[in-house]
Formats: structure tokens, sequence, C-alpha cells
């Protein structure tokens, strides 16, 4: 008989985007490993959809869906009634929840909870479900809270609610050790933490042959996802720019496109000389993508970290089961730059250091040029991030608490 586990997700397919993948691949093989997953999450309006991501929660008989007023509402509603409690505009959400969880636990006789964020809230209406019904309370951490580099830390009433109900929890996971290490410090047991990285489903890339670049008369570079501050590409462009006015390598070998939400297009308004230069992809359902990576010479990765917090965006792992080689624009040495380096086939440019970016950017190009991009992948390594494999590691976390 399968053990319940009450999964507390605010987004939820058929919503799409990486906040959606990572909890959608964990229900798909946690019910191999012995979980039956009860989901609760958000009813709130949808901006990107994407079906096929409903094919890996194919096994939840129960999905809770509970409308979210602070969504509807707004932030400054939200911030107005909270003041200095306030975590997010969602807090209004777990409100709701409450109202309706008592219903739902007698229904379904849960043995765990397990909460992902962001958004923040969420951690704390999973504490207030396990202290008062005494259920054990994994908390799994996509993103760091007050130790992301955007928190205000002078907020210490946040800070003391971070570290009061995370004190409570029975393990803590994460998606990068830096992470892991930063809520290890502010708890009694270190020993609870553990870090779970993202990774890849095999099954996703069942139907896509194995393919090299449809056209191999030009250098075709490829990033998916959005931009945002973790993921700039201001960097990127700057060199871009240099490189253009310099003459180093011919932009007419080079098919550069960004396939994502619309926002993007943004990020390039000051730098009118690269319009002709990078094309824009309207954002395409998961199985589209990942086509579309496999159809690529070079995958781009865009990492503007800090050193407090790294990030290590979902789309690492599904461009390392590729084999592709990786082009990295990342801020500085740290622990996603020595991962990288262990995958094997990658170049990457530090930002903080003079002219690093341009002179990468070069060298994949000629190396493209000569026939001789980078392709020395370490099997041992990528067979590790096998989403599977990784949710095996969570159950065991799972029935350890238990």
């Amino acid at each position: 008989m399968k053990r319940k586990v009450s999964i507390i997700s605010y987004y939820f397919p058929p919503e799409g985007g990486p906040a959606v993948q990572r909890i959608s691949k964990f229900i798909k093989y946690l019910y191999v490993f012995g979980f039956e997953s009860v989901v609760i999450t958000s009813r709130h309006r949808v901006k990107i959809f994407d079906e096929s991501l409903l094919k890996d929660v194919s096994d939840v008989k129960r999905i809770y869906r509970i409308i979210d007023l602070g969504f509807i509402l707004g932030k400054k509603i939200v911030r107005l009634f909270l003041r200095d409690k306030y975590i997010d505009q969602h807090q209004f959400w777990n409100y709701l929840v409450m109202l309706k969880i008592k219903k739902i636990l007698r229904k379904n006789k849960i043995d765990l909870i397990f909460s992902t964020t962001p958004p923040h809230s969420s951690n704390l209406l999973a504490y207030k479900i396990s202290q008062k019904y005494l259920i054990p309370w994994i908390a799994d951490f996509r993103d760091e809270w007050t130790f992301d580099p955007n928190f205000n830390r002078n907020n210490k009433a946040i800070i003391d609610i971070e570290r009061n109900i995370l004190s409570k929890t029975s393990a803590i996971t994460t998606v990068t050790k830096k992470a892991q290490n930063n809520f290890a410090s502010i708890i009694d047991d270190p020993s609870k933490t553990f870090c779970i990285y993202n990774g890849y489903d095999v099954d996703d890339y069942k139907h896509i042959p194995e393919v090299e670049s449809v056209n191999d008369k030009k250098l075709k570079i490829i990033y998916t996802g959005r931009f945002t501050k973790k993921s700039s590409p201001t960097e990127l462009f700057d060199g871009l720019v240099k490189l253009r006015k310099s003459e180093k390598i011919d932009f007419s070998n080079i098919d550069f496109n960004v396939v994502g939400q619309e926002g993007n297009k943004k990020w390039l308004a000051k730098y009118a000389e690269l319009k002709s230069e990078i094309r824009f992809t309207k954002y395409q359902p998961h199985n589209i993508s990942i086509r579309m990576l496999a159809e690529s010479d070079v995958l781009l990765l865009l990492a503007s970290n800090t050193p407090q917090s790294e990030v290590f965006t979902g789309k690492i792992f599904e461009y390392i089961y590729l084999r592709k080689p990786i082009l990295a624009i990342i801020r500085f040495r740290g622990e996603l730059s020595e991962w990288l380096k262990e995958y094997g086939t990658v170049y990457i440019g530090i930002e903080n250091e003079n002219g690093s970016v341009e002179k990468t950017i070069t060298n994949v190009y000629n190396d493209f040029i000569k026939g001789e991009l980078n392709k020395n992948v370490n099997e041992k390594f990528v067979y590790k991030y096998d989403r599977k494999t990784l949710t095996e590691s969570l159950s065991k976390i799972f029935n350890k608490v238990l």
C-alpha cells in the first residue's frame, strides 16, 4: 500500500515553465517508489500553458485547486494588510487553504507534507498544517528565501519567520550545495538539509532522434527560457557588440535563437546593432523546446549569480542529457563553474573577468568553423542527474522522516 504525501505547490500543470517541471517529475517517480501524491495547488490566471506536462502527473487521483485571493487583490493590498509580516502576495491563498485543509486531510489520510517554493508563503502554509495536525513536513526550495540577494536583509521579521518555521521541518531539500549550506547555518540540526539537484527525464527524449544541426553552414546557438536578473543577457550582448565592431567573427555564419516569452525582446532595446543578429521565437511547449535544443549546435546558459546565491536552472540538465556543447556566461567562478567543468563539453565566459566573454564566444565560433566543437562528455556525470534517480533519493528522505 502506497504512503500518501500532500504536495503543496502553487504552480502545477497545465501551467508551464520551470517552476512546474521539478514538482511534476518528482510526482511522476514518487509513485514508482511507493508514494501517492495528493496535490494542493492554486487556481489563478495562467499566462503559460504546457499540456505536455500533464502526462507526468497522470497518476494523481486528487488535485485540489483553491482560489488565490491575493492574486486577485494584488500585491499592494496584500502588503497593506500584512505590513512587516508580508512575504509575498500569495499569503491570502493560505487562509483559504486552511479553511479546507481539515476535510482534505480527513478524506486522504495524509502521511507526509512536501511543499515546494517559491512563492515562499507556501512554507508558512505547510508549517501551519504540519503543526496543527502533527504531520511531518519537508520543505523544498527551488530558490533561496532570505539568502536571495534580492531580499531586503533589514526585514528582520521575515528572517525570524524563516528561522522559526524551518526549525520545525523534518527535512529541507535544495537545488544547490550553496543553498543547502545556507539553510544548514540557520537551523539547529544541519543534518536534515539535503541537496537534490534538478535533472532530466529520459522519457522526454524518447521520441527525439539523435540529430546534428539541420544547417551545418551556420553555427546554431539557442537559448530557451526567460531573461531575468538571475539569467541576464546583458554581458552577452555587450560582448557581441564588441565582437561585431572588431569583426573577429562573421555574424552571417551564426543563427542566434532566443526561445521564450515575449518580454525577452525588451532586453535588446539598448542594443540596436544586434537586432538583425538575434531572432526571437515565442514560448514553446516543453517537448517542442527539447526538439529545438537537439537540432542546435551550442546551448546557451546565462547565470548572473552572486557568491551568496548560485542558480542551477532546470535547463542545464536538459542541456547535459543532449550531450551538446554549452556556452555558459556566468558572473564568477564557483559551484556552477566547477560543476560545468565536470560535465566536460563547455565554454565558460566569466562576466567579472575583462575580455572573458568575448574570448569565449570567439573560441566557440572558431572551433565550429574548424569542425572542432568540444564534445568531450563525462557520461558518468550525466547519468547522476536522471530524474528517476534523483526522486529515489527524495523517497529515501521521505522514508527516513516517517
